[in-house]
């Protein structure tokens, strides 16, 4: 299960990031010197999209083969937020505890059905790939491969494609209560 993990691209990169805060020093005031309110910007955020929300895999295919099992289907899930792209892998689905698994910067075209996800964490840390999407109602799909090699321009991954990957998620709906 390891190795599937390993292969899976976006449904396998590991390692959790920790944030980190640097403390400030506190200054005494030079009483001397003119003080004015200092205001700091609000930090960007990018506005919602459509692709924003918690997705389920249901399909994930790798040189001509589904590399996805149903215990995968149970532990994995994305979330796309703020222009951020997160991999978890649940341990426990139900009380939704797990680990995340990779962290990448999104960048979508929505006019041309393009993305890019530049990895900040993870196993692939550093690493860049693009692909075309494509979402209707609650389904999405996505097929990439490294930066490196031209963009995917069908959804497949044919076996001669290396490190090309064609995804099926379902978009989380919480149950009713």
């Amino acid at each position: 299960m390891k190795k599937m993990l390993i292969m899976l691209s976006v449904c396998a990169l590991a390692s959790v990031a920790n944030s980190q805060t640097t403390p400030v020093k506190a200054q005494k005031a030079d009483p001397s010197v003119a003080t004015a309110k200092a205001e700091l910007p609000a930090p960007a955020k990018v506005p919602p999209g459509p692709l924003d929300g918690v997705w389920l895999p249901e399909r994930c295919e790798y040189q001509g083969k589904d590399e996805l099992d149903s215990k995968l289907k149970e532990a994995l899930r994305l979330s796309i937020e703020n222009g951020e792209h997160k991999l978890y892998f649940l341990t426990d689905p139900v009380k939704m505890i797990g680990q995340r698994l990779s962290k990448a910067e999104l960048t979508v075209d929505a006019k041309k059905g393009e993305f890019e996800l530049a990895m900040n964490d993870g196993q692939r840390k550093g690493e860049k790939v693009h692909g075309i999407y494509e979402l209707k109602d609650d389904t999405l799909k996505l097929c990439y491969g490294p930066s490196t090699e031209a963009r995917p321009s069908k959804f497949e991954a044919k076996a001669d494609q290396k490190g090309v990957f064609n995804e099926t998620w379902k978009r989380y709906k919480a149950p009713q209560k």
